[in-house]
Order: structure tokens, then C-alpha cells, then sequence
């Protein structure tokens, strides 16, 4: 409102032009010099910010890991009367394995089930048992001294790292208690999670990463354990694997002469939020270097262009010729009068 009686109906503004007919003058060279800093700095900010050619990310997705009916076992039983009385024995799902084997196990009953806590379709956990017939070394059955039970997974992501491998969990049943005629082991529960390893990030594509996605206990058929697992699995073989990451075992005891079995149970989380490291892609780099590009730019276009630089020029420190609207007309209106 203009006064008491009168009302402001619209505001109008009118602008003012700084120009220079001289590309050598002083106020043209520090007019290029903003505009290119305007333009570089920016891009320098973002780059040493460590943003802009982002070489490693990090993701978390719960992957959906599903049991294969795959499993191998490897155990070493004790004679409880003669500690020194020792045999190793192995059982495979696979009959390939067991026909290339020796000395096989009694078949145990072997058990699996999983738990989908969160009903989203992938499991949260895998539970595996078995029931394993002890053999008879001498006189009464053999106790179990240490064992080693891998079990095979289908493994895949489908976020921003799209895997899809054949992987496994290795669960080392090992400092077990000693044997004698009055105790041996009755149950072994193990409770771990199944943590990807890798070896360097996995280079973003649109594809499906499917180069370990093999076979890999058709390599059992004619590899040993440590064979196997030293050249086939661990020691930078492979560039992505799973290590079932174990609790204590937990043990139960009991006496030889009444116990004709062990049994072995598995428990086998898959984490929620498990961390993938990956390469990002040409345009994921694009798209958020563009974002702090432009932030730096907002930020310096305030303050370096509009207030400091518009401060220069509007003082007249550097000889320009201002030009607006008023003397625009004011000049039409003399020449018209000459005329």
C-alpha cells in the first residue's frame, strides 16, 4: 500500500546493462576470469572431494541364497577304548562322489529346512542336520574326534552387483572332546553366518555376473578335501566366496556304549544387509558427480557472481558503460528533440 488511500497494484523492475566494446580492457579480462572460475572450480571442489569418479561403492541387499541338496562330509572317528584306532570316512549326496570314494559312511538321514522371517521370498536362515550311524573300529562305536561338512548354495544379488554363483558353507567341527570309555560326542550344533569375501570389487555390468556359477562338487569326484579347497576355493582363487563365520560349538555329551549315533546340526544365517563392494558404472558416476557439480556451482554463483562480481561492476571499479531502461529512454526522447 502506497499511502492510506492508495494501493500497490504492481511492481515493476527494471534493469541495468554493464558492457565494454573493448575485448583488451580490464573489465572484459576479469569478466572471463569469473566465468571461468565460475565453470572450473566447481569440477576441482567435487574432484579432490573424492566424489566425483567414485572408483568403489558399497551396496547391502540381502542375497537370496538357496540350498542345492549338495553335501559333502569328511569325519575322523576315534576307537573310545584305543584312542590310537582311527578312521577317517566321507558320505556325498552326490553318487559320483561316493562311487569315487572310500571308505564310505553308513547313508545318515539328512535334513533340511529354511526360515523366511521377514515373508519376502528369500530365506533368513538354512537349518541342516544329520543323523550319522558311528561305525565300529573294535569292540564298541567309534567316537567322533573332528569332522569337516560342506554344503552347496545357489548365491545371487539382483541390486546394483547382479551375481549369481555356486558357493558353499564350510563348517569345521574341530576342538572336540577327547574320547575315553566313559564319554563320547552324542550332538554337535553349529550356529554361523554366511558372509560373502571378496577379493576386489566387482566390476559393474547390466548383466548377470555367472562366471563362478559351476559345478563345484563335481570337482570332489576326483580332488581331495584340502586339494579342493586350497586350489578350487580359498587362496584367491575364486574372486567372490562365502565363509560360514561359526559361534562355538556347541557340544553334548554321552556314553559309548549307548550312543550308535552323532548328531550334527547346521544353523546357517544369511545376513539382511550384506555389503557388496563394486566398480560403479560410466553413468552412476555421471549422475552424482552432475549433483555435487551443481552444488558447488549454486553455491559459488551466490556468492563469487552475484555478490562479488556484481559488486565490482556495479562500483565502476573496472571503466565500463552502464545501460538500463531510464537513460535508454532518456536518450530516445533527446534524439527525437534534435529531429
Amino acid at each position: 500500500m502506497g499511502g492510506l488511500n492508495s494501493w500497490t497494484l504492481h511492481t515493476d523492475y527494471y534493469q541495468r546493462k554493464f558492457i565494454t566494446g573493448n575485448y583488451c580492457s580490464l573489465a572484459f579480462l576479469f569478466h572471463v576470469f569469473v566465468l571461468a572460475t565460475l565453470v572450473i572450480l566447481p569440477f576441482v571442489l567435487t574432484f579432490y572431494s573424492g566424489n566425483f569418479w567414485a572408483k568403489i561403492d558399497v551396496q547391502s541387499e540381502q542375497p537370496k541364497v538357496t540350498y542345492q541338496q549338495n553335501l559333502y562330509a569328511q569325519f575322523l572317528f576315534v576307537d573310545p577304548q584305543n584312542p590310537a584306532i582311527r578312521q577317517s570316512y566321507i558320505w556325498s549326496t552326490s553318487k559320483a562322489i561316493r562311487d569315487a570314494g572310500d571308505n564310505l559312511l553308513a547313508t545318515p538321514q539328512v535334513r533340511s529346512s529354511h526360515q523366511d522371517f521377514d515373508r519376502d521370498g528369500r530365506a533368513e536362515r538354512w537349518n541342516i542336520s544329520m543323523r550319522v550311524r558311528k561305525p565300529v573300529l573294535a569292540i564298541m562305536p567309534a567316537s567322533l574326534s573332528q569332522g569337516t561338512v560342506i554344503v552347496g548354495f545357489d548365491y545371487e544379488t539382483s541390486d546394483v552387483a547382479k551375481i549369481k554363483m555356486d558357493t558353499l558353507a564350510v563348517v569345521n567341527l574341530n576342538n572336540l572332546p577327547s574320547v575315553s570309555t566313559y564319554q563320547t560326542v552324542k550332538k554337535v550344533k553349529t550356529v554361523g553366518t554366511l558372509e560373502l569375501r571378496q577379493e576386489t570389487p566387482v566390476r559393474y555390468q547390466r548383466s548377470i555376473r555367472t562366471i563362478y556359477n559351476d559345478d563345484l562338487f563335481s570337482y570332489l569326484e576326483y580332488e581331495g578335501l584340502t586339494q579342493f579347497l586350497t586350489h578350487r576355493y580359498y587362496n584367491g582363487q575364486r574372486n567372490e566366496t562365502t565363509h560360514y563365520n561359526a559361534k562355538p560349538l556347541t557340544i553334548t555329551r554321552g556314553i559309548p556304549s549307548e550312543d550308535n549315533y552323532v548328531d550334527i546340526e547346521i544353523i546357517i544365517d544369511i545376513p539382511r544387509e550384506q555389503r557388496i563392494t563394486y566398480a560403479p558404472g560410466v553413468w552412476e558416476v555421471l549422475k552424482f558427480a552432475w549433483i555435487q557439480y551443481y552444488s558447488f556451482f549454486a553455491l559459488l554463483y551466490v556468492f563469487l557472481y552475484h555478490f562479488f562480481y556484481g559488486f565490482i561492476i556495479k562500483n565502476k571499479v573496472f571503466d565500463s558503460m552502464e545501460i538500463s531502461e531510464v537513460n535508454v529512454n532518456s536518450l530516445l526522447q533527446s534524439k527525437k528533440k534534435c529531429l
